[in-house]
């Protein structure tokens, strides 16, 4: 884009032409005077006399007048000044009356001085008027120009940013990656920084701050914003990560399966004795489990039964359980959770979430907190008030997934829809099947805490389970609330 800005200054002077050319600048004037000489004193007009002086150094060829008004024809000459820096001219006939307008115009030899003025006069009967008249004058030759080269540029964006998981413990490392678009085409730029000291970006070999993937190590225990900007060179836009790093500190032992069923003998006398529960998890290592050993008495003596199924690592999980013999089946081991260095998704976010969820209201630190301590109540204590390992863990699952995973809406209170519809907002409730099913990131877990399997999906269903006692009702309850809540405490975007 090319523009071109001229600078214009109009310059004023009195009646008589004093000055000369200052500068680039012309000043000029000219003055009526008063001459009853040449009139007659019986005449009903009067006349105009121009008595013109004008510098040497003006070379100003030519002076125009017009005069007009009280609906006369407009009266109109020029005066050659060509060859003398004085000249006189009468304007006669004009017939007696008030405000007549004289305009003069002048201009040099050259067209690079302009001048212009007028002004009204009253013109009696038989006399000659006087008026004065201050010409305004411009020179092209004081001025330059700008050029001004411009180009638009479309302004990057950030379309998405994430941090994976969302919480560690000190010394755990963060997956950071986004992704940005420019209209332009052009090439983008990426720069991490963190509000909070609380670790380290980029401290991962082959990863930079200034990268589009890189990672963050958590230093110390705290709360700090990543915030991810992309530019082009010339503009630049940003989005936020709220991230948490918490303690090292040891979660304890996990709480082992239940005991199996004692085999029944055929014979005379059922089988005695009652199959061996899994064991405890203790730190990373998960419950081990062990069958029934059933052994009867008389001639159908139960055989033992079968091992319990070894638990996974989520801070120790216990066997599953089943002696058999005689064909009966045991019960199921329970769910160990702790173990060294982990957390439960639900209190992972630290003290001042806890507090702030589920109290003491005597705590100084809820002071400090907006709306204090305690806000979700018993009913709403999300995952803790499951009873059954299973359901635990189920609830545990969906939190885990929905706080990792960056799926929740900024503002919206913590609401996991979006985690479990994905691209599908308003079909997802209803349908089955795809292209209307829903497809968020938290699909599989939130099936299975509405108690599905995969292969028996309902919408109906998980819709109707989001607000009774189930651990998927459990886990949204708690994110609600400490979104109304604890946003802040919780890291609830």
């Amino acid at each position: 884009m090319n523009a071109v800005i001229t600078n214009r200054q109009p310059m004023s002077r009195s009646t008589i032409l004093k000055g000369a050319l200052v500068g680039a600048t012309l000043f000029a004037s000219g003055m009526a005077i008063l001459d009853c000489t040449d009139q007659d004193p019986k005449s009903k007009d009067g006349s105009v006399k121009l008595d013109l002086r004008v510098s040497s150094t003006a070379k100003i060829d030519t002076i125009s007048y017009l005069v007009s008004g009280n609906d006369i024809t407009p009266l109109t000459g020029q005066i050659d000044v060509s060859k003398s820096m004085t000249a006189t001219a009468t304007v006669r006939g004009i017939p007696a009356g008030k405000k007549y307008q004289v305009q003069l115009d002048a201009s040099t030899s050259d067209g690079t001085v302009t001048c212009a003025g007028s002004s009204d006069v009253d013109v009696a009967a038989g006399k000659t008027a006087q008026v004065t008249i201050n010409m305004q004058c411009s020179d092209t030759r004081s001025t330059g120009t700008l050029n001004i080269n411009g180009t638009f540029d479309n302004c990057p964006a950030v379309t998405a940013a994430a941090a994976m998981p969302v919480t560690a413990t000190v010394n755990g490392v963060i997956n950071l990656q986004a992704t940005g678009a420019d209209l332009d085409g052009d090439g983008l730029t990426f720069r991490w920084r963190q509000s909070t000291d609380v670790g380290t970006l980029g401290a991962v070999a082959m990863t930079s701050t200034r990268a589009a993937t890189t990672t963050f190590t958590c230093g110390a225990v705290g709360m700090t914003t990543l915030t991810v900007t992309v530019s082009d060179g010339t503009c630049e836009d940003s989005a936020s990560i709220p991230i948490t790093c918490t303690s090292e500190a040891s979660g304890g032992s996990g709480s082992g399966g239940a005991n199996g069923t004692g085999g029944s003998g055929s014979g005379d006398t059922p089988g005695g004795g009652n199959g061996t529960g899994g064991t405890p998890g203790s730190g990373d290592v998960p419950g081990s489990g062990s069958g029934g050993s059933a052994v009867g008495t008389g001639t159908g003596g139960g055989g033992p039964g079968p091992g319990g199924m070894v638990g996974s690592v989520m801070g120790g999980m216990g066997g599953m359980v089943s002696g058999s013999a005689g064909g009966m089946i045991s019960s199921v081991g329970g769910t160990g959770y702790g173990g060294n260095g982990s957390c439960l998704p639900s209190h992972c976010a630290g003290q001042d979430c806890d507090l702030c969820s589920f109290g003491p209201t005597d705590s100084p630190r809820c002071a400090t907190f907006e709306n204090g301590c305690n806000n979700c109540q018993n009913s709403e204590r999300g995952c803790d008030v499951l009873t059954d390992p299973k359901d635990k863990k189920l609830c545990e699952d969906v939190l885990a997934c929905v706080l990792g995973s960056s799926c929740l809406i900024p503002g919206n209170q913590g609401d996991l829809i979006p985690c479990w519809c994905g691209t599908k907002p308003t079909t997802c409730v209803t349908a089955n099947a795809a292209p209307d099913k829903a497809n968020g990131p938290c699909l599989a877990q939130i099936t299975a805490a509405a108690g599905l399997a995969p292969d028996a999906y309902d919408a109906p269903t998980i819709r109707a389970h989001l607000s009774d006692s189930s651990p998927l009702a459990l886990a949204s309850k708690v994110l609600s609330c400490r979104g109304m809540y604890c946003n802040k405490e919780c890291n609830i975007p």
